[in-house]
């Protein structure tokens, strides 16, 4: 949106917003706390407790260069192949990404929530 409102094409202080959405996101991300609810209507099971912790993980982890990839090599420049391709690649990286992510992140999920210990195999 402030790339669209900027006459130029530039995001003026682009490191210093994201950043600030940044430090946000993480914080938010921090008062995650997954714990084990067997009075709930349809428990949740261990692996689908880390694995959505994984994906917040993931997102926490990846979110910073997503940003600055889409600004940097997206949206900056004016040359060929198209925007739209530059963003399919751009996606297809990050997806990529995140699943290699996942195996190492698995592992983490559990020393960081311990929460995760008390669900049910």
């Amino acid at each position: 949106m402030l790339y669209g409102l900027s006459g130029n094409g530039r995001i003026r202080c682009f490191p210093l917003l994201l950043l600030s959405a940044y430090s946000t996101f993480l914080l938010l991300f921090l008062q995650v706390n997954p714990v084990y609810n067997p009075e709930a209507m349809i428990p949740s099971s261990a692996g689908e407790a880390t694995f959505i912790v994984c994906m917040g993980m993931s997102a926490a982890v990846l979110f910073p260069f997503y940003s600055a990839g889409v600004y940097y090599f997206v949206l900056k420049p004016a040359t060929r192949p198209r925007k739209r391709y530059r963003f399919l690649l751009l996606c297809s990286v990050f997806s990529i990404a995140g699943l290699a992510l996942l195996p190492l992140l698995w592992q983490l999920a559990p020393g960081l929530y311990p929460g995760l210990l008390g669900f049910p195999e």
